[in-house]
């Protein structure tokens, strides 16, 4: 578990925050700009050292009244948004300038593994300077990882890239939290990275940490900020099928219905997955429609049966549903009219549709 309690002031605004998170998986320290989640993670990181706070590590206390441990003893490795990359240096030795502070914590990676996975074999005789924004932040999040530290923490990594390069540095993310031996808290104001990482959420607001809890509860909680954005989203965890010659990739969802195990199909846009491997499948909800039959007879190619365990109040025409599988909730954002028009409350059961074109991986 990793504890922390700051009280910090900045010109006019005041950083009051407390909470703890799991020392493995994903933590998004998720808010709206401006709330202070920078500066949380520079307070973390010890970076701010005006300001004295509590930082504790599965037990090891590098931050108390008492003391105040510097950056480069506590173990923790930081990436802010803009790479910082030593121009004089190619990018092999940016990475093995890291390794003078290696802490020998266990982490299922070697080098030449975290090279492959952020593809930088093509990259390591470069330097900064002939790099892409997208290729400086995956050799500076690989430079963090190779002092194998307890914790990384990534301030907004993707924000300053193109559209393909923040997929591909998702995805590369997305293999790191195979490492049970890591804990990532990753700073992010978009619902959607969120939804592609994290395994618990910090929600920040004005300085504070307003609520935290699991992912998954927090994303299909009505009652939860998390869930009410204007781009709600919600996840299923499928495995990875075929590709097929139309261009679709399968995607299997498994579960069990009484004694049954039922392996529900689905299908999305292709693109290059590896057969067999365990991914999140992102749903935003304004893209699920609901219907009281199964409808095979339509464009739209997934379905799955549910029952609505919540409903929001109108807003402006629109109500948020909470839908249960077998297993899993997903929220649904439809138009009153369709409440009204279908009857539907908690308790019914019906069937959740989306388009392959609607959802991604």
């Amino acid at each position: 578990m990793i504890q922390f309690k700051y009280r910090y002031q900045l010109n006019e605004f005041l950083i009051d925050a407390k909470a703890s998170f799991p020392s493995t998986g994903v933590t998004a320290l998720f808010g709206k700009s401006g709330c202070g989640k920078s500066t949380l993670l520079r307070l973390i990181a010890g970076l701010e050292p005006e300001c004295s706070g509590e930082l504790i590590v599965d037990g090891k206390v590098l931050e108390d009244e008492h003391h105040q441990t510097p950056p480069w003893q506590r173990n923790l490795g930081y990436v802010s948004q803009e790479s910082s990359l030593f121009p004089h240096l190619t990018v092999l030795s940016n990475l093995e300038y890291a390794t003078k502070r290696k802490q020998n914590n266990g982490h299922d990676w070697s080098a030449e593994q975290l090279i492959e996975l952020f593809g930088l074999t093509d990259l390591l005789h470069k330097y900064p300077s002939q790099l892409s924004g997208g290729q400086k932040q995956r050799v500076s999040i690989t430079r963090a990882l190779f002092s194998e530290p307890s914790c990384l923490l990534l301030d907004e990594p993707v924000s300053a890239l193109d559209e393909e390069s923040r997929f591909d540095l998702l995805a590369r993310l997305q293999g790191l939290t195979l490492d049970k031996n890591l804990a990532i808290l990753y700073v992010s104001h978009d619902r959607r990275e969120v939804a592609q990482l994290a395994d618990y959420i910090l929600m920040m607001d004005s300085g504070e940490i307003k609520e935290q809890g699991d992912y998954h509860s927090m994303a299909t909680d009505l009652k939860m900020p998390f869930a009410q954005g204007r781009d709600s989203i919600s996840t299923l965890t499928v495995r990875v099928g075929e590709q097929t010659d139309d261009h679709l990739t399968e995607l299997h969802y498994g579960y069990k219905k009484g004694n049954k195990n039922v392996d529900e199909v689905f299908w999305v846009r292709s693109t290059d997955l590896v057969k067999n491997t365990e991914m999140r499948l992102l749903i935003p909800a304004n893209e699920i429609s609901l219907s009281l039959e199964r409808n095979e007879k339509t464009s739209v190619l997934n379905h799955l049966e549910v029952i609505i365990v919540d409903m929001s109040e109108d807003n402006n025409g629109q109500r948020l549903l909470s839908v249960q599988t077998e297993q899993d909730k997903l929220l649904v954002k439809i138009t009153s009219r369709s409440v009204n028009r279908l009857a539907l409350k908690i308790g019914t059961k019906c069937y959740a549709s989306f388009k392959a074109v609607a959802v991604t991986l």
